[in-house]
This record gives C-alpha cells, structure tokens and sequence, in this order.
C-alpha cells in the first residue's frame, strides 16, 4: 500500500500544481483583457472629447471668424510687457510716456 500511497500523493501534488498554474495563466488573461479594454474605452473617450471640441471650435469660429487675433494696442501692450520681462526695466513714468507713444505710432 506504502507505493500506492505516495503515487496517489505525487499525483495530487501535480494535479495542484497544474490547477495552480492554470489559475495564474487565467489571471494573468483576465488583466491583459481588462488593460485592453481600458485603452479601448480611454481612447473612445478621447475620440468623443476631440470631436465635441473640434466642433465647438468650428461653431465658434462661425460666430467670430477671427477671435484670437489681438489689437495692435494689445501687441503693443504684449511688447512692453516682454520689453519689462527681458531688460528687467521697472514702470516709471518716462518709460510709460515712450511705450504710449510707440503704441500711438503703430
């Protein structure tokens, strides 16, 4: 009885071994499908969203055909910001009284 015992033993040591295996191999099957479909729905999702914004931006337009570009006393002001950014110059009022008259020659 002693061999049959430990080939019963052997056996149901494989037959868990396999099960256990198997168990991982599903595992492992069930969280690539579940990654897959996630980047399937995120990109569904950011198709949606790009449309939706594509759209508002073509109706926008429609209403205002050139809504972003700027005056040229807000290029004129965005120069003097940069102008205050780069030299590191402070706003006193001869420099004002310059930027103002620039702005009024362009």
């Amino acid at each position: 009885m002693a061999p049959l015992k430990t080939l019963e033993d052997r056996l149901s040591q494989c037959q868990r071994d396999a099960d256990a295996r198997i168990r991982a191999e599903v595992e492992e099957a069930v969280t690539r499908v579940r990654k897959v479909e996630m980047s399937k729905m995120r990109l569904e999702e950011q198709a949606k969203y790009s449309q939706q914004l594509a759209q508002v931006s073509v109706a926008a337009h429609a209403r205002d055909p050139l809504p972003l570009l700027p005056s040229a006393v807000n290029l004129c002001s965005l120069d003097s910001i940069l102008h205050h950014v780069i030299t590191g110059a402070r706003r006193n009022g001869r420099h004002m009284a310059e930027t103002a008259r620039r702005c009024a020659e362009a």
